[in-house]
């Protein structure tokens, strides 16, 4: 019996020497040009994720196909369950819940509603999410009901503890301690969503399971594919990258 034969995986590096008028391609936090020491001295950087930040939309736009690297899942949702009738706090409440019940170590609610990590999801996977929330409303309504009534008596408490606080500070006539509320907030509801999030998915009481969840965030598709997913702590959605890229240089020496 004749067996098939495979093609070998092909290796394929690609350089490229590009001119660039006198300008800074990309920046560091701090607005200074990315730089680098090579063969002993400072040149000019541009880094591979800027790089292939770029990459993405010309490849997506080639294949049709789209994926998204953001901490916007959450509110991307929401908004298309708007679109659907849902009252907007109740459909944030939901999808962060939805993704906190994924129990992944470090994944939690930013102060602006989204997720404090980066997420690399299919286009098909976001439309999942808002699916999979929306079909299940009225299970999900005593669980979000809970977790408002939480999060009220939550901020109750801590406008107290600030009245308190301020007026204490009044009194000893002292300037006030600054203090990052956004920081405190985002860690408060976190916890208290993260609770409700696992009564959803109580093999008792609940009506989801946690691959429900995992399933769309180890989802993938050509782009994922193309350029890998790193999630921390979730070694299910972690994508080697088939496009490996280098951060450019340049050919001669620089001073900045």
């Amino acid at each position: 019996m004749t067996g098939i034969s495979l093609p070998r995986a092909i290796h394929l590096d690609l350089m490229q020497i590009q001119s660039s008028p006198y300008a800074s391609a990309n920046r560091d936090r701090n607005g200074s040009p990315k730089t680098a020491v090579y063969g002993g001295v400072l040149r000019g950087r541009e880094s591979a994720q800027h790089q292939k930040y770029h990459q993405r939309d010309i490849v997506q736009d080639m294949l049709g196909v789209k994926a998204f690297r953001t901490r916007a899942t959450t509110l991307t949702a929401t908004e298309q369950l708007t679109g659907r009738g849902w009252d907007r706090a109740e459909a944030l409440t939901a999808v962060q819940m939805l993704l906190l019940s994924t129990q992944v170590k470090g994944l939690g609610i930013a102060d602006n509603g989204g997720t404090n990590v980066l997420l690399f999801l299919p286009e098909t996977a976001i439309t999942e999410l808002v699916e999979l929330v929306d079909r299940n409303r009225d299970a999900f309504a005593p669980f979000i009901a809970q977790a408002h009534a939480d999060l009220d008596k939550e901020a109750k408490k801590k406008a107290t503890a600030s009245q308190k606080a301020k007026t204490a500070t009044e009194t000893a006539d002292t300037e006030p301690t600054p203090e990052d509320d956004g920081e405190a907030e985002d860690k408060n509801r976190t916890a208290i969503l993260t609770a409700q999030a696992k009564k959803i998915i109580d093999k008792k009481d609940g009506f989801l399971t946690k691959d429900d969840v995992l399933s769309l965030l180890r989802s993938r598709n050509a782009i994922v594919a193309a350029y890998g997913r790193m999630l921390a702590n979730e070694p299910g959605s972690i994508v080697e990258a088939a496009i490996q890229t280098a951060h450019a240089l340049s050919t001669h020496a620089i001073t900045t």
